[in-house]
């Protein structure tokens, strides 16, 4: 349900530190360190950004634990929750996964009454 979206098992980007950052820690440590963890020595000051996936199938809350290893409190562990969730559009008692795809046709004057702060904001008149 939760995955680690920046390790190695994963497509990385040209030019991902993920590999570096895992070589790090196997000099440090002195043995090898599986490619699906996401391994690195934090220096002061340093920041990361971890991604969690999440792939529910169900709309039951999941939960999963994430733990930190650090050398102050050993583990620090992070309760991770979620819940899935899915579309599901119904229009005129037929649903848009069904066998028929639904279709429409939308006219500019079926949105003439559509108001949108953030658009009107954007086209101030020029003088």
């Amino acid at each position: 349900m939760f995955s680690l979206r920046d390790t190695e098992l994963f497509t990385l980007r040209p030019g991902s530190p993920v590999p570096k950052l895992r070589e790090e820690v196997e000099k440090v440590v002195g043995s090898p360190v599986p490619r699906f963890t996401l391994s690195l020595l934090l220096k002061p000051g340093m920041k990361s950004r971890v991604r969690v996936g999440f792939l529910p199938s169900d709309y039951t809350l999941r939960s999963s634990l994430l733990l930190i290893r650090n050398n102050l409190t050993g583990l620090e562990p992070v309760v991770l929750y979620g819940r899935g969730t899915q579309i599901k559009m119904e229009i005129d008692n037929r649903t848009a996964r069904g066998e028929e795809p639904l279709l429409f046709e939308i006219q500019s004057a079926h949105l003439t009454d559509c108001y949108n702060q953030k658009r009107l904001l954007h086209k101030l008149p020029t003088t």
